[in-house]
């Protein structure tokens, strides 16, 4: 039987033990990187989810000519976990007019509700169905086609964004505002030119083959069409094209399926990638 004061002795000792194992843990902890304070937490876990940064709005610049529309995507450069993304983006009349929204390539599970109650202005909101957000990474939300008008003079035009008539924001599933950032777009108008251009490509398999004996079509927007067919390789080519203007390409094969079929493209110079891929019916 322990007396006593030989028992509150053991029950010291015991203490201080406890004491020095824990002490050296933290230690250990410590040096291996793994001790955090609360503060550390918090923030590493909004960096994981967040990815440290916000979410960058941008509307691409582009190039066309008087007469010809074109098509400027609006991207986002995510961090994950965006729902929504609103904004408005106002133009000069006297260059472009005539405003259509549709889906850009990572938001076709989306709702876009557009709004053009002021002249020269044009508000947009994409939200992405069943509460659904965005993965991290650059990410093609809406695309945005203006019609250039014929009398356009040359040279670069700030598309911007602004907050009227739809406050600009980007917002998670729950309604929460996440930090984000615009960056404006420039349209440039080029110099009319009548020089002829090319227009070439590949018409290929998924896994790169060529499509030989396709049938390409390239039409303008008075209906005009030439036609052409593919070589062994796949590839096809239209000299002689006259610049300045927008056409429509086509492709067609009786054994292969094409996703899309048919682009259009602006023609202000020699274009040699106009390429379709196609998967075996």
């Amino acid at each position: 039987m322990y007396s006593k004061k030989l028992k509150q002795f053991i029950a010291l000792v015991a203490v201080f033990l406890s004491a020095v194992a824990m002490t050296v843990a933290q230690k250990n902890d410590r040096e291996s990187g793994n001790q955090w304070t609360k503060s550390e937490k918090e923030v590493s876990s909004e960096a994981t989810l967040f990815g440290g940064t916000s979410s960058d709005v941008a509307l691409t610049s582009k190039q066309s000519g008087a007469g010809v529309p074109v098509t400027m995507p609006v991207t986002v450069d995510a961090v994950g976990g965006e729902n929504k993304v609103r904004f408005s983006i106002s133009y000069d009349t006297t260059v472009v007019s005539n405003p259509q929204v549709s889906f850009g390539a990572d938001a076709s599970s989306a709702t876009i509700t557009t709004n053009t109650s002021l002249p020269g202005i044009i508000g947009i909101e994409v939200t992405l169905l069943n509460g659904g957000t965005l993965t991290a990474g650059m990410k093609e939300i809406v695309k945005v086609t203006w019609d250039v008008n014929a009398n356009a003079a040359a040279g670069s035009y700030s598309m911007v964004f602004g907050d009227s008539p739809l406050t600009r924001g980007v917002f998670d599933s729950v309604g929460g505002t996440m930090a984000s950032t615009f960056t404006d777009g420039t349209l440039t108008v080029l110099e009319p030119t009548a020089g002829p251009a090319v227009v070439s490509g590949y018409v290929m398999t998924p896994f790169g083959g060529g499509i030989a004996r396709a049938v390409v079509t390239i039409t303008d927007f008075e209906g005009n069409s030439r036609m052409t067919i593919t070589n062994g390789f796949g590839a096809y080519s239209f000299d002689d094209i006259p610049s300045g203007q927008s056409y429509m390409v086509t492709v067609s094969h009786k054994s292969y399926q094409f996703m899309p079929d048919s682009v259009v493209i602006n023609v202000m110079e020699t274009l040699s990638d106009v390429n379709f891929v196609g998967s075996a019916n």
